[in-house]
């Protein structure tokens, strides 16, 4: 696994030919961010400010891309059919992630004290340097809480900063292990980037499934529609041939009726 890491590593050097960049880029990715780049700026020779301040830069360069876009990415998304399952699926999973958080803000006193809780759990999300926290997730977690971009950029900015100085506080400690530290790593973001895969697409195909359910449930209620308005046919057609043969009655009564008065009336005249 050591062998991978330096591969890696080596392959983005060489990309940029220079470790500063290489740093910035590291941290830029999803799940890896400054918790994988800090270690490998410590590899690299890079004092613990250099390691903290460049980690920290790169990762932080996705949150005003995300709280401004990724809405309307994932709005774009829906309008492709062949988008429409997975835009779903990421919008659930940040959407369940938000919705823990403003179960606990609503049982705050007044607004301000229910803004407060969804800041601290914003920051939550990005100061604790685990694999399934971080920048992205805390800025999508953002959006989908409603926060305005002002409300939520300082709030994962302070987030990321804590979450390195912690990890720069563990390399620093366990320096000499930065190559464990990053062959550990290296197997969670694999992991956690199979957990990702896997639970996306199952969301897919539930969501496929619920609404091929819906659209079955839909045909079977417009033919018992359809049934139901036949048999109210069938059933009425007896009523008004009755009420025809009654009406044929009536008029065949009335012209008898008419034929014996005109009768008497001659016999009548004829007196």
């Amino acid at each position: 696994m050591t062998e991978i890491t330096n591969s890696i590593i080596n392959f983005f050097q060489q990309l940029f030919n220079n470790d500063i960049l290489t740093i910035i880029f590291i941290a830029l990715f999803p799940i890896i961010e400054l918790r994988g780049a800090i270690p490998v700026a410590f590899k690299l020779g890079m004092t613990w400010y250099e390691s903290l301040f460049f980690s920290w830069l790169g990762s932080s360069l996705v949150v005003p891309i995300l709280l401004l876009l990724l809405k309307p990415i994932l709005n774009a998304m829906k309008k492709c059919k062949g988008f429409r399952s997975i835009a779903h699926a990421v919008e659930s999973t940040f959407q369940s992630k938000a919705d823990k958080i403003e179960t606990k803000a609503e049982q705050a006193e007044s607004e301000k004290k229910s803004l407060k809780k969804k800041l601290l759990g914003v920051f939550a999300f990005v100061a604790l340097p685990l694999p399934l926290t971080g920048v992205w997730t805390g800025s999508a977690v953002a959006v989908f809480l409603g926060l305005s971009f002002w409300q939520a950029l300082p709030v994962v900015i302070l987030g990321n900063m804590t979450a390195g100085i912690i990890m720069t506080i563990l390399s620093v400690c366990f320096k000499q292990y930065v190559d464990t530290i990053l062959s550990v790593f290296l197997i969670i973001v694999l992991v956690v980037v199979i957990f990702y895969i896997v639970m996306l697409v199952a969301k897919v195909v539930k969501q496929k499934k619920a609404k091929q359910n819906d659209d079955n449930n839909i045909l079977n209620a417009i033919d018992n529609v359809e049934e139901i308005s036949a048999d109210n046919v069938e059933k009425s057609m007896p009523s008004i041939e009755n009420n025809n043969v009654s009406n044929n009655n009536d008029c065949d009564n009335e012209e008898n009726t008419n034929k014996v008065e005109d009768k008497d009336n001659s016999q009548k005249n004829n007196i």
